[in-house]
């Protein structure tokens, strides 16, 4: 039997995805990553660490699935969107990589949004977590670097680029660096001058299916057999998709991990700046998505600061001890300013309605609704019908979790059995080297449902009361700050 690996380049964590030929799951493991802070909304990782977390996860890989590892026919890496690595003409990294969550390039987000031609090129709003306003900030902040430059890649790619060798991307990256041309699905010149990016800098756009290379004598070092295709992938929500099933428009999910993301399918390119649009793999479908920074993130936060060496289970545990609201303490959760619904790079966390009674499970409670009634607002910004969503990412393994935010959004959720960006990427591979005849089988066939959640009818009036309660809440501390 072949075998078909997905590699995901997360915020929090490099995961690894094994399958089989039939889609069913063998194996995988996740290494850890760091995200450094040098100022106060800046938000970095070095991508050194990926390489040593990619080499030290293939190796746990090779140890445990030895048999596996020498089958295995191809490979697929995805990570998260507006990653820049910043490379000299060896391809050698010439700083730290900005990651999608900074804050940095505030004023020259909003500098960019006065360009309406940008906005109807890329299909997309100018935001400091942006590439572009990253490129921008650059120029400004670090123009002897900025000259340096000779090469620009994408986190996923640079990362795939070492057993390659290859200067490959896909559309997905450069719609979500906001340098590409939705309409005509290219580089956008214009928008590459406003960075004071020149075309060659920039990888040749090629399809998520595309053959990118295959390992070769590098491979030694990473644990695997030479001769294993690797194709090109995209980035994470867009892989994401094949772990939800069936391929068709309207379909929605929303993701749990160290950002939130609601995101919906849509039957061909509609642009509604702020929310993002993004190629899918399926084409001519796009799909909507709308993110806010903090999400799981958030509740490690909330574990280091209140509860030191809690999981996410046992600080659900401990939230499950307060009732619902939280007996009115509440959170709000901008620890690095925020995407969706706000806009805001400038917004701050708070906790509010705390008396001599509030306890460990209140301020416990109140984190997993204040992301809640966070993720609520943006499923409604994005005007959502929906009547049932598929939940994706870590997250997704809390059921206390998954229950509130049925009872939020009033829709019914389902949970794959495989929520990561990594198995969708390990099906991807498998579609790409002609294991399934068509995305949708490969979809299929890695989909099978492990739990489903209701919206309790009392609970969600609850909720709808609260969330009024949470707004109004936010709308008063923000106008006092």
């Amino acid at each position: 039997m072949s075998f078909f690996l997905g590699i995901d380049l997360g915020a929090s964590a490099l995961k690894l995805s094994l399958i089989d030929t039939h889609a069913q799951y063998v194996g995988g493991c996740g290494i850890g990553l760091a995200t450094d802070t040098p100022e106060p909304g800046h938000a970095e990782q070095n991508p050194a660490d990926w390489l040593t977390a990619l080499q030290s996860g293939l190796g746990q890989l090779h140890t445990d699935f030895p048999t596996e590892v020498q089958a295995l026919r191809a490979i697929v890496f995805t990570g998260g969107a507006h990653i820049a690595v910043l490379c000299d003409d060896e391809n050698k990294p010439l700083r730290p990589a900005i990651m999608w969550s900074d804050q940095r390039a505030a004023a020259q987000a909003s500098q960019l949004r006065k360009d309406q031609e940008i906005i109807k090129i890329s299909g997309n709003q100018p935001n400091p977590t942006w590439t572009l306003p990253q490129l921008c900030w650059l120029q400004a902040h670090e123009p002897d670097l900025m000259a340096r430059l000779a090469r620009v890649f994408f986190a996923k790619d640079w990362l795939r680029a070492q057993l390659t060798g290859d200067r490959l991307t896909d559309m997905g990256e450069a719609t979500g660096a906001m340098l590409g041309d939705i309409r005509e699905s290219g580089w956008a010149t214009q928008i590459l001058t406003q960075a004071g990016i020149k075309k060659p800098m920039m990888a040749e756009l090629v399809s998520p299916l595309a053959k990118a290379g295959t390992t070769d004598a590098r491979a030694q070092k990473f644990h695997l057999p030479s001769g294993v295709a690797i194709y090109q992938g995209s980035i994470d929500t867009t892989v994401e998709w094949l772990c939800c099933g069936t391929l068709k428009a309207d379909k929605t999910h929303i993701k749990l991990a160290s950002a939130g993301v609601v995101s919906k399918i849509c039957k061909g390119l509609a642009p509604r700046p702020p929310v993002s649009i993004y190629p899918h793999l399926a084409e001519p479908l796009y799909y909507h998505a709308a993110g806010m920074n903090n999400c799981t993130s958030a509740l490690d936060w909330f574990a280091k600061t209140f509860a030191p060496s809690q999981t996410l289970d046992q600080i659900g545990d401990i939230a499950a001890d307060a009732p619902a609201g939280a007996e009115g303490v509440l959170f709000h959760p901008y620890l690095l300013g925020e995407r969706a619904p706000h806009w805001s790079p400038d917004l701050k966390a708070s906790f509010t309605g705390m008396t001599r009674a509030t306890n460990q499970s209140h301020l416990a409670r109140a984190v997993f609704e204040g992301i809640g009634h966070a993720l609520t607002q943006i499923w409604q910004s994005m005007d959502i019908a929906a009547s049932e969503a598929i939940v994706l990412g870590g997250g997704a393994r809390n059921e206390f979790w998954c229950q509130m935010i049925a009872d939020m959004t009033g829709a019914v959720l389902r949970v794959p059995e495989h929520t990561e960006a990594s198995f969708g990427a390990a099906l991807l591979a498998a579609h790409a080297d002609g294991a399934f005849e068509t995305l949708a089988m490969a979809a299929e066939a890695g989909y099978h449902k492990r739990a489903e959640f209701s919206p309790d009818k009392q609970a969600h009036a609850c909720y709808i009361a609260s969330h009024e309660v949470y707004r109004a809440a936010f709308e008063q501390f923000h106008k006092q700050t």
